[in-house]
């Protein structure tokens, strides 16, 4: 199962569509992204201590019987008392699946191969190992790093892989702008489990939000460069500067609010939002970078 399966450097994801309307049912469509990456080196000094230790005991103290496969735990531990450690330029608390990719890497090096599994086991799998880092995962990240390959997630929560690629965006530009702040998933999930417990918001701000989630990615998968992207990103970003405040940083908020009034930008959330990465889709990147000299423009495609 996969593309590549030996390789030693783990990509980055994307949550190109989805984020937070996923939670409701809605699709959801997420890439590999080597922009940023994970991998093992080695040194001299003992490594097995903090945080891999402390995983190290997490992964011990489960039976993975059920899931068709064995933690290599004395391998594990005699490679990182032997000097192996990882060295990662993926931002912590940014959007990118750091731990996904962490995941993955430990996956892919210690533990015995469950050749036959189908994505959904996979995504199981990888869940039991992610809870360390979220308390709950979902294992999509670190099924898209391990695959190294794009996921679509129906509304029915079939996992589909496929090949996507990013030139089905045609001649936009998309980019990532970086708030400076790294922020925690589990708090602005929470903040918005808590909205969603009003019908009104759920009824008609996030199922509207869905509807228009869902045709994006139909129309990218199925036209492709033909699909006319740029008026459903800007629906979206209208509606998310609307509902989702909570999860916009301060530094952002104001760039936002200007993008909404131009009519060659939109600003979306990359995954939870509230500090991290954003997504910036633009007609005119340059003339972004103009407007707003202060905030990094990170490119991803054009």
């Amino acid at each position: 199962m996969g593309k590549n399966l030996t390789y030693e450097e783990f990509s980055a994801k994307l949550l190109l569509f989805g984020e937070y309307t996923v939670l409701t049912g809605s699709s959801s469509l997420a890439i590999p992204f080597s922009g940023y990456q994970f991998r093992f080196c080695n040194t001299r000094k003992n490594q097995f201590s903090g945080l891999v230790k402390s995983f190290y005991d997490f992964l011990k103290s489960i039976d993975f019987s059920e899931y068709d496969t064995t933690f290599y735990h004395s391998e594990f531990e005699k490679a990182f008392m032997g000097g192996l450690y990882f060295e990662s330029n993926i931002p912590i608390g940014y959007g990118l699946g750091s731990s996904g990719a962490f995941t993955a890497a430990v996956y892919n090096k210690f533990f015995k191969k469950v050749e036959t599994a189908s994505p959904e086991e996979l995504r199981m799998l990888f869940s039991a190992i992610e809870n360390f880092f979220h308390g709950k995962s979902s294992g999509i990240d670190p099924l898209i790093i391990y695959l190294n390959q794009g996921i679509f997630r129906d509304k029915n929560k079939n996992i589909i892989p496929i090949d996507f690629n990013l030139t089905a965006f045609g001649n936009l530009s998309l980019s990532l702008i970086n708030s400076g702040i790294s922020r925690s998933t589990a708090h602005y999930v929470s903040i918005f489990n808590h909205k969603i417990g009003y019908s009104d918001f759920l009824e008609n701000e996030i199922h509207p939000l869905s509807e228009i989630n869902n045709k994006v990615i139909s129309g990218l998968m199925e036209k492709g460069s033909g699909f006319d992207l740029f008026p459903y990103y800007n629906d979206i970003s209208k509606r998310q500067f609307m509902f989702f405040k909570e999860m916009i940083p301060k530094n952002i908020y104001p760039i936002w609010e200007a993008s909404l009034k131009l009519e060659d930008h939109a600003i979306k959330l990359c995954g939870a939002g509230g500090g991290g990465f954003f997504y910036l889709l633009s007609r005119d990147r340059s003339a972004f970078r103009q407007a707003f000299p202060k905030i990094e423009v990170i490119n991803i495609y054009n």
